[in-house]
């Protein structure tokens, strides 16, 4: 799954992993390398990042909105 979007659903996994591919030393038998990493989610801490990212789009959309009511009155 490509994780551009996938913000929205991580509080439903406890584990990632990301993948890389990069070029290797020009040995003549391997063009790349991949290389691989594993993350322990804490579904707690992020709860509370996306609690705290909501709150600042409400205030950030309430600011936009009452600027944009007070330039056409």
């Amino acid at each position: 799954m490509p994780t551009k979007h996938a913000g929205a659903i991580k509080p439903e996994f406890s584990r990632e992993w990301s993948f890389s591919r990069t070029v290797a030393d020009g040995n003549g038998e391997v063009g790349f390398v991949s290389e691989s990493d594993e993350r322990e989610l804490r579904s707690d801490k992020l709860r509370e990042l996306w609690e705290l990212r909501r709150a600042q789009v409400r205030e950030q959309a309430q600011m936009n909105f009452e600027a944009a009511e007070q330039a056409t009155a």
